[in-house]
């Protein structure tokens, strides 16, 4: 979802984000909820393995929720369209 922020904070949100998911070997989905300092530095403040509740803009803002894509990775079918 748009956050208003930059790209190249986008891009790091995404990255962090991605280096936890390696981390932890993880397949599905996690939710990483982050705060942004007023210096501009990236926290965690939560992981949550499965739907969050901060986040149902996605029913009604994308193409595919991510209730809808869980359901779609626990059936082994194709990921829906994101945008």
């Amino acid at each position: 979802m748009p956050a208003g922020i930059s790209a190249e904070l986008e891009a790091r949100a995404e990255a962090l984000a991605a280096r936890i998911i390696a981390r932890l070997g993880l397949e599905g989905l996690l939710c990483v909820e982050l705060f942004v300092t007023r210096q501009g530095d990236l926290l965690v403040n939560e992981l949550a393995p499965r739907p969050h509740n901060s986040y149902h803009q996605s029913e009604r803002g994308c193409v595919t929720s991510q209730f809808e894509q869980l359901v779609r990775t626990t059936c082994n079918l194709p990921l829906g369209d994101t945008s």
